[in-house]
């Protein structure tokens, strides 16, 4: 292995996640079954976790094939390696990284509003191309979600400020946010509206600066799950060009029927686009 004895790698994406051109040192190079693993003194790419996948991009022109984290220092995998001591330029895809931010930042408003409104917790999600699907342990009615919906999308409108930071143990005590884990130091806090007043959650991803750029939020899907609610969603952020429209009709087009991570390939239920013959799946909304 060739590797400089080296400290945390400091992650560009917490302070400016709209960053996605830079450059850094490498301060190591070793060979690996997927290829080699490259570490910077500092990376704007997302390293896989949460439920979110990792950044894609270049570094010093080959293609990122994987980013993750190990203790505290984000391991780049390159088909070819690149030379110790080097300086290096790494370009972050922008898109993916765009939507993934606006999605993510939606979940956040979509998990505080649920949980303020009906008690329920985010208790698992997942983060595909386009799409999150994110588990509650309670069930609302259509009426309701749909009026969650609506807030999100008025809390979107009203374009809070999104930031994060990393506070005392002391102070962290002090606070209300929501996590799905017991966690007591190294904690970074996301919050929405002037001193968290909107919403505070423990999340390691990077998020949009403010809520109007997630653009608009719509909810695609619901299903009862072990014995909560799955409910698939999408953001659609005013600096892409993509958009997510609400039907015009009382269920969604064929179009948007998006089956959930866990089911495996869409299949067009018996009637016309809207509830399959299973029954508790549904796709949504008016």
């Amino acid at each position: 292995m060739t590797e400089r004895s080296h400290s945390s790698t400091l992650r560009l994406y917490e302070t400016d996640p709209h960053l996605t051109v830079f450059t850094a040192a490498v301060l190591g190079c070793c060979r690996t079954d997927k290829g080699y693993d490259v570490v910077l003194n500092q990376t704007a790419f997302f390293p896989t976790g949460g439920g979110q996948p990792c950044d894609g991009g270049t570094l010093g022109g080959y293609p990122v094939l994987d980013v993750r984290i190990e203790t505290d220092t984000v391991r780049h995998t390159l088909p070819s390696p690149l030379p110790l001591g080097g300086t290096v330029t790494g370009v972050v895809d922008q898109e993916p990284r765009l939507r993934r931010m606006a999605n993510h930042s939606g979940e956040h408003l979509l998990s505080a509003v649920l949980a303020k409104r009906h008690g329920l917790r985010n208790v698992g999600f997942h983060m595909g191309s386009r799409d999150v699907t994110c588990d509650f342990d309670g069930i609302i009615d259509d009426e309701a979600l749909r009026t969650a919906e609506d807030e999100v999308n008025r809390l979107i409108r009203e374009n809070h400020p999104i930031t994060s930071a990393y506070p005392s143990p002391e102070t962290l005590a002090t606070l209300d946010y929501r996590s799905k884990l017991d966690l007591t130091e190294h904690v970074r806090i996301v919050s929405i509206g002037e001193n968290g007043t909107v919403d505070r959650c423990a999340c390691c991803a990077p998020h949009v600066t403010a809520t109007g750029e997630i653009g608009i939020l719509r909810i695609v899907e619901r299903e009862h799950y072990k014995g909560g609610l799955a409910c698939t969603f999408s953001a659609a952020p005013m600096l892409l060009s993509a958009s997510v429209r609400r039907p015009t009709a009382s269920w969604p087009s064929p179009r948007s029927c998006r089956p959930s991570p866990r089911e495996g390939p869409y299949k067009r239920p018996s009637v016309a686009c809207g509830r399959s013959t299973k029954g508790k799946r549904k796709t949504f909304l008016s």
